[in-house]
Formats: C-alpha cells, sequence, structure tokens
C-alpha cells in the first residue's frame, strides 16, 4: 500500500529558496514521485531560467520526510544561445506514514 506522501504540497517556488539569486528570472521545481512507502526516497528538482542561481540550498523538509544529504544529488548548467539555466536537485527519504512538506 502506497501512504499519500506528497500532493502537490510543493508551492513550487518559495521565497526563501529562490532569493539567493536576483539575477534568476523564472523558476520551476519537480517531485520524481508524489506518492511514496516509508523508506522509499523522491528526488526534488529546482530549475532556475535566465541566472545562475547561485548559492541555491536545500528546502526544509517537514512531517514524515527528511532530507537525507545537503549536498546536491545533481548540479547541471546549461547555456544555449546565451540563455542560462541551472538545475540543483536533493533526495528526501519517508521517515513515517504520513504527509511530508518540502519547505
Amino acid at each position: 500500500m502506497t501512504t499519500p506522501l506528497f500532493r502537490a504540497l510543493v508551492p513550487l517556488l518559495l521565497a526563501a529558496l529562490l532569493a539567493t539569486d536576483a539575477a534568476a528570472q523564472s523558476a520551476s521545481a519537480s517531485l520524481s514521485d508524489t506518492r511514496i512507502r516509508v523508506g522509499e526516497t523522491v528526488t526534488y528538482t529546482v530549475t532556475l531560467a535566465g541566472g545562475r542561481g547561485d548559492r541555491v540550498g536545500p528546502p526544509l523538509a517537514t512531517g514524515a520526510l527528511e532530507l537525507v544529504s545537503r549536498q546536491p544529488v545533481l548540479d547541471a548548467m546549461t547555456s544555449f544561445n546565451g540563455q542560462v539555466e541551472r538545475r540543483v536537485a536533493w533526495i528526501y527519504r519517508a521517515t513515517r506514514p504520513g504527509t511530508g512538506r518540502v519547505a
């Protein structure tokens, strides 16, 4: 049985996360899954377009989730025709049944 852990609970961007770089013009966030079981993990990916997004740190986890590592599992920057995009991702683990948030 799958525990409902993530149900569109992430307001895709949080001011604390994106207050890191005034040059970022747009941002989005996504989850690798919206339901996981206790002990399973989910990847939270932030994409910043139009700026480098320096000093981006992991969002806080609340409820039934915990951050696995403060170091991102993905930190990639691409540039195409002068447009810069940065993708950063972290892994969170379900520690108990219930709802968790990344905030």
